[in-house]
């Protein structure tokens, strides 16, 4: 019996290589972005930790409602400063453009992952909603972006409006800046309210309703000077783009989970 023992043990040690290579060539090694996932604006997915991974992404959301902030900041300061050169700004901008991007591709990937992991309904429903909010903040970055290019073609062509003119589209930027800053403190908050809905509804209200005030003046402008319709055209793109602006940022506010009080 004990010959019998040895006498396999020397045989298995002679095949364990041999093994080891067929285990191998059976059970494929799972490539590294689907068993572990690399993000640079977030930390490795870990399986089992769906909750936990799903607070992570909430913080990376607030991120990106953080970078649409800095863009829309930007914006005005350059559109404010039409004397100086601020391609240093505009550079920057399209530094913030990409990591929104970057940041964006990252989260759906997340949170899909979060939702198909073990979580709560309640955890995996939320999910479903920060993902639409998600794709509405990149909306919100793109029209900076954009924004940001049409101040550019007013400076480098020098295609201004009346000073006066160019104070209503300032005013009219703050009021969406105050909007902006609205929905990012609500990102914060565990759930928003109706008072919240209705001050959202308010804001994109108001800022339909100065747009239509602003474009309409630029066009009798545009009927009775053609000089200056160059100018006139990327002043209503802009408040056009303003507009929505609000329509992105009403989304936002009535995506985000719903306060049960």
């Amino acid at each position: 019996h004990t010959l019998f023992n040895l006498a396999n043990i020397v045989l298995l040690i002679g095949l364990v290589p041999r093994i080891a290579r067929l285990v191998e060539m059976v059970v494929k090694e799972k490539p590294k972005s689907e068993a572990r996932p690399d993000y640079k604006y977030l930390t490795s997915f870990a399986w089992g930790s769906g909750e936990l991974n799903f607070i992570e992404a909430k913080e990376a959301i607030n991120q990106l409602g953080q970078v649409s902030r800095n863009m829309f900041d930007q914006f005005l300061y350059i559109y404010r400063n039409p004397e100086q050169d601020l391609s240093a700004k505009v550079k920057e901008i399209n530094r913030m453009e990409d990591e929104a991007n970057a940041i964006t591709g990252e989260l759906f990937d997340f949170l899909i992952r979060c939702s198909s992991d073990q979580v709560s309904e309640d955890t995996r429903r939320d999910a479903t909603a920060y993902l639409r909010v998600i794709a509405e903040l990149e909306e919100v970055c793109d029209c900076c972006h954009r924004l940001t290019n049409r101040a550019v073609r007013r400076y480098r062509k020098h295609r201004f409006v009346p000073k006066e003119v160019e104070e209503d589209v300032v005013q009219l930027g703050e009021v969406v800046s105050r909007f902006i800053s609205f929905y990012q403190q609500k990102l914060k908050d565990p759930a928003v309210s109706s008072s919240d809905m209705e001050v959202a509804v308010e804001l994109e209200d108001l800022i339909n309703s100065k747009r239509k005030q602003l474009r309409k003046r630029s066009v009798s402008r545009m009927h009775s000077d053609s000089q200056g319709i160059n100018g006139e055209l990327i002043y209503v793109e802009i408040v056009n783009t303003f507009e929505r602006i609000g329509n992105h940022a009403r989304n936002i506010v009535q995506s985000l989970p719903v306060s049960t009080d």
